[in-house]
């Protein structure tokens, strides 16, 4: 850390914000453990399933100069509406892996990380916190957030809601700043990503909170309506986007489909998540070890220091824990929001322990810069940051059977797996189409997806699927309840498998008139991106 106020004193807990550099000790992270904490934050380099419907759907935009908003890969939604949220970002994607490849989507996110890791870093030195707590913290969040940090829009919601904290931290700690700069941020971000509304919802949570405070403190909400007012310009300037108020319903629709939980593991309730990851690989769970200690770390630090300085920012928080639990896709906002209280109150915490024990007062050095420097490197060395290799996909995709299309000049309409939708469209489009991918209910109707989910969880009368739609193919997990439906059913011919998959041909058609013994690669290799 460099730069201190010389204050030893415990902030005020008076539920007020403290006067601007005053009781506060104004410290703030060196570049060295800023860096350090970007290496950490994208260290992990593996391709979401999303990744190629985002760089193709964004490519096709700049070919164009064109919003797609209708569908062009699905056979069972043709020409529908394709509420995407998501342009921006997918222009940004691709481009950098048309201008750069692989090493343009590592930039891109590292990129992300570094805004986040700057914006945190701003926040805490706004707390109580002595610079060896705020360092952790901040170290902590960056390990918290390395299976967050994803190849897909969602990472640009975490750079962007960062801002929005260290904003509101800036408002708790030192006084009333200036918030109407977060206005054309939310133009952008609504452009970017649909988790704009993550950070509205943390304005208006904070602006209720302070109204709260305000009303019981000083009989008056004037500070809260000023929030409010920023809240709203922030809320508005989200319309600005080709969905204009098709944004928000596309939200509202999403957030409350009761058809996401049951096949996207990211909406599933965190729980239940790391129980069935811990199923696949005990050491699944691990990722999620720091965020789970940075939930519990602000109930106890709050027990140790109960300050009311920054109740706003604590609810927040809270709200955003409990959001983590519901759905472990809102993991690294939670981490995020959390991150600051938990520094600021086990700041006040060890000042006091340290009052009480009669120390001599807080060690503000911090390792050598230079070995700091050194083990960011290492990280990014290992990491293979600045790497143009492949990159590896979270979980097995159907290469040997994409290749043994290509190889036999196989083409048509795939119903395939929800989760090879986006490989499938990447490698077979134009010439062949996919049922589903995980744009899941940005293009699909709700009829569509049931059907779908009785076929591949092999539910009853799932089977109907196979004759409802003109299939020329299905790909699927082999083991599943969809390939038992296929399996059993003499209109259809198994032509390939391998570990990873199965893939069956109508038959009788050209394609279903394979040898008997059924071309198999017992390898499972060659799960990359491209």
């Amino acid at each position: 850390m460099i730069g201190e106020s010389g204050e030893d004193s415990a902030p005020q807990a008076s539920g007020r914000p403290c006067p601007r550099g005053r009781a506060y000790d104004v410290v703030r992270c060196s570049p060295a453990f800023v860096v350090l904490a970007v290496a950490i934050a994208s260290a992990s380099n593996y391709a979401d399933p999303d990744l190629w419907i985002h760089v193709l759907a964004g490519q096709r935009i700049i070919d164009t100069g064109r919003v797609l908003t209708r569908d062009l890969y699905s056979y069972a939604a043709p020409a529908l509406p394709w509420y995407n949220h998501e342009w921006l970002a997918e222009v940004v994607l691709g481009a950098s892996y048309r201008w750069l490849g692989v090493l343009g989507l590592k930039l891109l996110k590292l990129t992300c990380a570094a805004v986040v890791m700057i914006a945190l870093a701003r926040a805490l030195s706004r707390t109580a916190a002595a610079p060896r707590i705020q360092r952790i913290v901040l170290l902590a969040t960056a390990t918290g957030l390395i299976s967050q940090m994803q190849f897909r829009p969602t990472m640009f919601t975490l750079a962007m809601l960062s801002i929005v904290v260290a904003k509101l931290a800036a408002e708790s700690y030192t006084g009333p700043v200036t918030l109407w700069t977060l206005i054309p941020l939310f133009a952008l971000w609504a452009n970017l990503h649909a988790g704009c509304f993550a950070g509205l919802g943390s304005m208006a949570i904070f602006a209720a909170a302070v109204g709260i405070q305000e009303a019981i403190d000083k009989h008056t909400i004037g500070r809260a309506a000023r929030i409010a007012a920023v809240t709203l310009g922030c809320a508005l300037a989200t319309l600005v986007n080709p969905l204009g108020i098709g944004l928000w319903t596309t939200f509202i629709r999403s957030a409350s489909d009761p058809l996401m939980r049951p096949i996207i593991s990211d909406w599933a309730p965190l729980i239940k998540f790391l129980t069935y990851i811990a199923q696949r690989s005990a050491s699944e769970p691990l990722a999620y070890a720091v965020p789970l200690l940075l939930f519990a770390a602000l109930p106890a630090a709050l027990l140790e220091a109960p300050v009311f300085d920054d109740a706003a920012l604590v609810a927040v928080a809270l709200v955003f824990t409990a959001g983590a639990f519901y759905s472990n896709r809102n993991v690294g906002l939670a981490v995020i929001s959390v991150s600051i209280p938990v520094a600021h109150h086990l700041g006040v915490a060890a000042k006091r322990s340290l009052s009480v024990a009669g120390g001599r007062g807080i060690d503000h050095r911090e390792p050598r810069g230079a070995t700091v420097i050194a083990a960011a490197v290492l990280i990014i060395v290992i990491g293979g940051e600045f790497s143009g290799h492949r990159l590896k996909t979270w979980d097995a995709v159907p290469s040997g059977a994409v290749s043994f299309m290509k190889s036999h000049g196989l083409r048509g309409n795939i119903l395939n797996d929800f989760d090879w939708g986006g490989y499938l469209i990447w490698h077979l489009s134009p010439n062949s189409k996919v049922f589903i991918d995980s744009r899941y209910q940005l293009v699909y109707p709700p009829n569509l997806r049931r059907q779908y989910l009785a076929f591949l969880y092999g539910w009853q009368g799932g089977e109907r699927l196979l004759g409802a739609y003109p299939h020329d193919f299905v790909l699927v997990k082999p083991g599943t309840g969809a390939e038992r439906f296929v399996g059993s059913d003499r209109g259809w011919r198994l032509i390939y498998r391998d570990p990873m998959s199965s893939l069956y041909a109508r038959n009788p058609t050209p394609a279903s008139k394979s040898p008997d013994n059924v071309p198999t690669d017992e390898t499972g290799a060659g799960f990359f991106f491209p």
